[in-house]
């Protein structure tokens, strides 16, 4: 199966997002990842996330107020 590499500048901001989260990185692009195909209405089976569709995405990161240059 096909497995898409995360962009390298992705890697530190959702490093520290898993740190201050406690939770592993690959939850987060999974999530994050879920949420925008169900917004797009490409998973049936998800619910929408309740976050603006302009904004689903980011809107997962956006939750990190811990960010600090790594």
């Amino acid at each position: 199966m096909y497995s898409p590499k995360i962009p390298e500048r992705l890697i530190p901001p959702l490093y520290r997002l898993g740190q201050a989260q406690g939770r592993p990185m690959t939850h987060l692009v999974a999530e994050a990842v879920e949420r925008y195909l169900a917004a797009e209405g490409w998973l049936d089976d998800l619910e929408p996330a309740d976050v603006p569709p302009g904004n689903v995405v980011r809107g997962v990161f956006d939750g990190a107020d811990e960010r600090s240059a790594a």
